[in-house]
């Protein structure tokens, strides 16, 4: 899991720094990258992901470098996913059994591959 001083320590790299809007621009394809590899088969689910992670870059008071915004937006949407998987929060169109295994498998793969990365 993302840390506050895996985040940090990414502030402090010497990597050219983005502001918060630029960088929500620029990394609209990574965020549409990433939504796709947690939840492939549910666009609607793609779309929020992407919002989420638009947010959390939108939100960040200063400038920041490239990697320290995409594990931000990340992180926050694997915070979504987790909030929506959890079963008083699902929607009353979804059964108890649609894509929640799904989900919580993609969710270990990004956390797997963000740890080795």
């Amino acid at each position: 899991m993302l840390t506050s001083a895996t985040l940090e320590a990414s502030i402090q790299t010497s990597a050219p720094r983005l502001e918060p809007r630029a960088a929500s621009v620029e990394l609209q394809s990574e965020f549409q990258r990433m939504a796709r590899l947690i939840s492939p088969k549910d666009r609607s689910t793609q779309d929020d992901l992407v919002q989420e992670m638009t947010l959390a870059a939108l939100e960040c008071g200063k400038p920041n470098t490239r990697s320290y915004y995409l594990q931000l937006g990340v992180s926050r949407a694997l915070n979504y996913l987790r909030w929506w998987t959890r079963p008083m929060r699902r929607p009353r169109s979804l059964t108890a059994t649609q894509e929640t295994p799904e989900v919580s498998a993609a969710v270990k793969r990004l956390e797997q591959s963000l740890a080795l990365g």
